[in-house]
């Protein structure tokens, strides 16, 4: 039998309109410049209400609706449930420049903390995030986009916290 230590809550419809997407841009630090110290949760709400950070989040830019975030789950058979989300965003156009910044995100296995802007006005938080594959290229035709296609995976004990709009203001 199964050990359940809190109780269920409904989950209702709701009547709100539910636009989906990620917006045309992410904001990224590296993870050990926010301090887990610094949050501040709201666990019935599930929404970091503070945070601060060492140096202020970089922007990176994308075609809207081509970016995607899943946060599947995984049971294990000892009891663990591991969440894994995964961010998926192409970057278009090769040069110089992009592909500096893009080596910087994958030295050293580098931790990160991403901000998605989600098109209904939201925003979630996702920690210790890493780079982990670099796919796409220059295709055969010119009418084929050039670009780089980021793969961010991460593992957590819960799905993503939402982050209120002030609180991302103060970060960017």
């Amino acid at each position: 039998m199964a050990l359940n230590c809190d109780n269920l809550e409904s989950i209702f419809r709701g009547c709100d309109n539910p636009i989906g997407g990620i917006d045309q841009r992410i904001y990224i630090n590296d993870s050990e410049n926010v301090l887990d110290a610094d949050f501040t949760y709201d666990l019935t709400a599930h929404t970091i209400t503070a945070l601060t950070a060492a140096t202020a989040f970089e922007v990176v830019e994308f075609r809207k609706n081509l970016a995607t975030l899943e946060e599947p789950y995984t049971r294990e058979d000892e009891g663990a449930i591991i969440f894994t989300p995964t961010l998926t965003i192409p970057v278009h156009g090769r040069d110089a420049a992009k592909s500096r910044k893009i080596s910087l995100l994958a030295a050293g296995q580098r931790e990160v903390d991403i901000i998605v802007p989600q098109n209904d006005g939201g925003y979630v938080y996702l920690r210790k995030m890493q780079l982990s594959s670099v796919a796409d290229g220059t295709m055969a035709n010119k009418s084929e986009a050039s670009k780089y296609t980021l793969v961010f995976d991460g593992q957590a004990e819960q799905l993503s916290y939402f982050i209120g709009s002030s609180v991302v203001t103060s970060l960017i």
